[in-house]
């Protein structure tokens, strides 16, 4: 995920802000046992084989011990082309009953102002193989995508809505800037139960909009390499998950963009996460706990 890279975050504020109005008026005052599912963007990795697979974890067979550490999972390769309904399901079989898959939206659809019925139909299908393991669909526009998208927009959730469940990620800076647009939009989200991806990278704080449109949320979250700074802002989000479980919120979904030399160490946030929810007493399914660089203890 390399939408708001910088090459350092030092001086820069990244603190949450507060919650959106949105957030509020979905949200009630009564607390509810929120599941926080915490993962990764992917799971084929060899270069995890002995530090978060097992030594010897045959190629290929990536997502059985991935399953077992996490309960989650982004799955990029439905962006890019459906795979056929008999691949996905056999990673459906390869997890615990209780795994969730996060299918990206086809390009061909989020890509596309005209996208086709039968287009639609044949995303629909594809991710319909993950049976109950399937979680929420993030619908990404492309960085493009300013307000002349709105038309297209209502076009693509009319379509999405009624057939999967459904989080929204938004690129483009207007839809954030223009307060009027971003209040009825995220106003006609929550009337239609549809969830919002929040992005909390570096360079583009104002997709850290903080905003609740559904009984769940789709965080993405791109670490800076773990020192200290990712430390506090990992903290700052359990504090906020906390917070939003206090008031009703239901699920949770936490996906760790890790840099890639911390990945094999095994994925530092995500178990950051992980520890500090349940320490709160909030239930996190897997207990992440993998071999710890002793560097990192000492964070």
């Amino acid at each position: 995920m390399e939408l708001g890279h910088v090459d350092s975050a030092e001086g820069l504020d990244l603190s949450l802000p507060a919650d959106d109005p949105i957030t509020t008026s979905v949200l009630s005052t009564d607390p509810f046992p929120t599941h926080v599912r915490v993962g990764l963007p992917i799971w084929n990795k060899k270069e995890w084989v002995g530090g978060i697979y097992p030594p010897g974890t045959p190629p290929g067979n990536y997502l059985q011990p991935y399953g077992r550490i996490y309960d989650t999972v982004e799955v990029n390769s439905t962006f890019y082309h459906p795979p056929a309904p008999d691949a996905i399901a056999g990673w459906a079989e390869s997890v615990p009953d209780d795994f969730s898959f996060l299918p990206k939206v086809w390009r061909q659809i989020s890509h596309v102002p005209d996208a086709t019925t039968a287009d639609v139909a044949r995303f629909v299908e594809c991710v319909s193989a993950f049976g109950d393991r399937l979680g929420p669909c993030f619908l990404q526009l492309p960085p493009h995508a300013d307000l002349t998208w709105k038309r297209p927009l209502a076009r693509l959730l009319d379509l999405l809505a009624p057939e999967v469940e459904l989080a929204l990620e938004l690129r483009h800076p207007a839809w954030f800037s223009d307060t009027t647009t971003r209040r009825r939009l995220f106003a006609h989200l929550a009337e239609r139960r549809i969830g919002l991806v929040i992005t909390d990278t570096a360079g583009r704080r104002d997709l850290v909009h903080m905003g609740v449109s559904a009984e769940f949320t789709l965080i993405r979250f791109k670490g800076q390499g773990f020192g200290p700074l990712d430390v506090a802002r990992a903290d700052d989000w359990v504090t906020r998950l906390a917070s939003w479980s206090a008031r009703g919120l239901k699920r949770a979904y936490f996906i760790a963009h890790e840099r890639t030399d911390h990945e094999r160490e095994g994925a530092p946030i995500a178990r950051r996460i992980g520890e500090g929810l349940r320490a709160r007493g909030i239930p996190v399914a897997r207990a992440m706990t993998l071999p710890v660089d002793p560097q990192l203890g000492l964070l």
